[in-house]
């Protein structure tokens, strides 16, 4: 039994035997003389054509999707199973996908990872935007701290305390230390580590001087 309910103005969600197969234009139903609203009994050789179509279709606007910027493995399958299009389709959509490297969750994780740290995430900030993003455990382990290492860290926390220490000038010398380290600890700074920072540049501007 093929059932075709309106999706859109121009698409139809295609179900056989109560099953959702996934989406066709109204244009595409047409050319197998199909209205977008309708059930009837159709042959196995109709129904495996109308899931080529739907899936020839799918793919392709799967490839747009992917191109537009990089996705996570479940990023994908999310998209790809609110469609709607059947489990099976999604998940050989995947297995494809991966395998001609159009989805790689190591290569999606490295780039958002030195993103996030050109502009000056803590670790925490980092790990939880990776988490958010369903980047298996792993993989984070693996990359997070080889690619956001102690002199890496360095250098970002150094940037941001020199950044509030210069914007807080007009404070008095004690309120200004305190807001700029209660600032950066509550983005996942080392609070130590922050206060050591604080002082080795505010000795530096008090040398220039």
């Amino acid at each position: 039994m093929l059932r075709t309910k309106p999706k859109s103005k121009f698409s139809a969600l295609v179900e056989i035997d109560e099953q959702i197969l996934g989406v066709l234009s109204n244009k595409a139903l047409r050319n197998f003389s199909l209205l977008p609203d309708q059930e009837i009994q159709i042959e196995p050789d109709l129904a495996e054509a109308l899931k080529t179509q739907i899936v020839s279709d799918a793919w392709l606007k799967f490839l747009d999707w992917l191109a537009f910027q990089e996705r996570t493995v479940s990023q994908s399958r999310m998209h790809l199973t609110h469609l709607p299009l059947a489990p099976d389709i999604v998940e050989d959509f995947i297995d494809k996908a991966c395998r001609y490297n159009y989805l790689n969750d190591e290569r999606f994780a490295i780039l958002l990872i030195e993103s996030l740290i050109e502009r000056a995430k803590s670790l925490p900030e980092i790990k939880n935007k990776l988490y958010e993003k369903k980047i298996p455990p792993l993989l984070i382990d693996k990359f997070l701290f080889q690619i956001y290492d102690q002199e890496t860290q360095y250098q970002v926390l150094e940037k941001l305390v020199d950044q509030f220490y210069q914007r807080w000038q007009n404070l008095e010398p004690e309120k200004r230390k305190t807001k700029v380290c209660e600032y950066l600890a509550r983005r996942g700074f080392n609070y130590y580590k922050v206060i050591e920072m604080y002082q080795r540049i505010e000795n530096a501007q008090e040398n220039n001087c």
